[in-house]
């Protein structure tokens, strides 16, 4: 259970076990945002020049507006626990963070955060012998609207399991659990067999030659000094749960750079993240994306390293499970 309350929000934070408290109507959201940030509106917004790094958790408050991030109910603490984070924020904003009794849910304790940002900040969670949400709580002033920012959740101590979390199941502030859908399964999933695409196609980007070619099993990119980009792009879809897309891929030479980037229904390439930074192998590698029932699209673009004049990299086996890895489907 400890574990399950680390969070550093990588991916759009879908295994993270916190979510907005939507039990109050006034209550604005926390969302997923991803470094590069504009660093010099973010030091005339702060004060400070270090910025976070990959995803994190914000929210921007209108005047006298609040937001609340929590956690699912805990089941007790048998000793004490540890919450470490690091945060940003505006200075008419203000970040709490609240023990909340589980059902009420009615406020057991409150400590402002008062240290210097980005911290790390270190709130101590005494030992606790019922049920309890730990909260996140950003406030703006009466006077100015307010942001603020947290990322690298990390709880330490002897919390106890959670039968909730072992069946799946989530209280109304989060999204019930559901099984995908068995026609995006059929969409997304491909063999590659036989040199066919299935529903995938390869785009092109301006300035730049390149794009997948089908190979049996496989699909992959030449890139080269005038293709230095090469875009895989899914169909569209329509999602009515969380999924994992997985899939395999290899830096055949020249150790390419790969991305993936999301398209949401309000907004185009709406998050992109790279896979397999810190890895140069040449083997088949094993991993997956998240999609959300709000992502209708998604691109994997392979993108030639600087100084290199050409490199491969090569895709195969897409296959769709649900968050728990468990199959929705036959791969087709």
């Amino acid at each position: 259970m400890v574990k399950d309350l680390n969070c550093n929000f990588d991916r759009r934070a879908v295994d993270c076990l916190w979510a907005n408290d939507e039990s109050e109507a006034d209550n604005q959201d926390w969302l997923i945002g991803s470094s590069p940030i504009n660093k010099h509106k973010f030091v005339s917004l702060t004060g400070i020049e270090q910025m976070p790094v990959g995803e994190f958790a914000f929210v921007r408050l209108e005047s006298g507006h609040s937001a609340t991030l929590l956690t699912e109910p805990i089941r007790c603490v048998t000793d004490e626990a540890i919450l470490t984070f690091r945060f940003w924020h505006t200075e008419s904003a203000q970040l709490s963070v609240c023990l909340l009794e589980e059902k009420m849910p009615e406020i057991i304790d409150c400590q402002p955060i008062v240290l210097p940002q980005p911290g790390p900040a270190v709130v101590d969670i005494p030992g606790m012998g019922h049920s309890f949400r730990i909260a996140f709580k950003a406030e703006s002033s009466e006077q100015s609207k307010g942001m603020i920012m947290i990322d690298d959740i990390s709880v330490q101590g002897n919390i106890c399991p959670s039968s909730l979390r072992q069946h799946g199941i989530k209280t109304s502030s989060f999204k019930s659990v559901e099984v995908p859908d068995q026609n995006v399964c059929q969409l997304l999933s491909c063999q590659f067999v036989k040199g066919q695409m299935c529903l995938y196609k390869s785009g092109r980007v301006t300035l730049s030659q390149s794009q997948f070619q089908p190979s049996d099993g496989t699909v992959f990119a030449k890139l080269f000094t005038r293709g230095r980009i090469a875009v895989l792009e899914s169909p569209t879809f329509t999602l009515n749960a969380p999924a994992r897309v997985h899939f395999s891929y290899r830096k055949e030479f020249g150790s390419p750079e790969l991305f993936i980037c999301q398209d949401s229904a309000t907004k185009e390439l709406e998050n992109c993240f790279e896979i397999g930074s810190n890895s140069n192998t040449t083997e088949w590698t094993n991993d997956f994306m998240e999609i959300l029932p709000s992502d209708t699209k998604f691109y994997v673009f392979a993108k030639l390293t600087e100084n290199m004049r050409k490199a491969q990299l090569a895709l195969k086996n897409f296959t769709v499970t649900d968050l728990d890895d468990n199959l929705v489907c036959s791969s087709s």
